[in-house]
């Protein structure tokens, strides 16, 4: 809320200033959305942070897993079964201690690359973002100069209370179309129609 009243009085302050200035609008959001780079990006993050659960470790650590469950069960026959030879149980009890090490170990091993890399994979999303965003705010500036702006608003963004910055503009001049007109934007997906059949034979996929 008070980030919102800061602004509108900024503005109210800057009302005088502004007489006679052109002021026009562009929906930085939704070109960044729509752009097929950024869809491109969302896909390649998307198949990184998969690639994190299919690490060799990860399948190293669910085996060493399954052979503790193994053992296990051999200890809890072994003993049930009882007997004068103690041995046999002894080195079952011995051989889980060394495999639960070995279980901890990789366990550890795998978290520490997994935090490691979703925080590179997270790096290399913001950084890639900064650079289509400030490709986005290089062709804004461009279609201004051109089309005579003086000023121009980012319309598309919110404050924290998720209201528009803009509250109200008469007659806007909006550039958002004309900015989209530099860019390779990605097709539009239209809406699925919720009463055309299923296709036979399609399955769920998994998430």
């Amino acid at each position: 809320m008070l980030r919102a009243a800061l602004v509108i009085g900024f503005l109210s302050l800057l009302q005088p200033a502004l007489a006679g200035t052109r002021i026009a609008g562009v929906r930085v959001d939704e070109i960044f959305n729509r752009l097929k780079a950024t869809q491109d990006l969302e896909v390649r993050t998307a198949a990184a942070r998969v690639a994190v659960n299919k690490d060799p470790r990860l399948a190293a650590y669910r085996e060493s897993l399954a052979e503790l469950e193994a053992l296990q069960k051999k200890i809890i026959e072994v003993s049930r079964a009882g007997g004068p030879d103690a041995l046999p149980l002894q080195r079952l009890q011995r051989e889980f201690a060394v495999k639960r090490g070995e279980a901890f170990t990789l366990q550890r091993e795998f978290d520490e690359f997994r935090a490691r890399r979703t925080q590179e994979i997270n790096e290399e999303y913001v950084t890639a973002a900064e650079k289509l965003l400030a490709e986005i705010h290089r062709k804004a500036v461009e279609v201004a100069e051109k089309e005579g702006v003086d000023l121009v608003l980012d319309t598309g963004g919110n404050t924290n209370t998720s209201m528009s910055f803009v509250l109200y503009a008469k007659a806007p001049v909006d550039l958002t179309e004309q900015v989209m007109a530099g860019f390779e934007m990605a097709p539009e997906t239209p809406p699925a129609d919720p009463s055309a059949p299923a296709t036979a034979g399609a399955e769920p996929t998994e998430p």
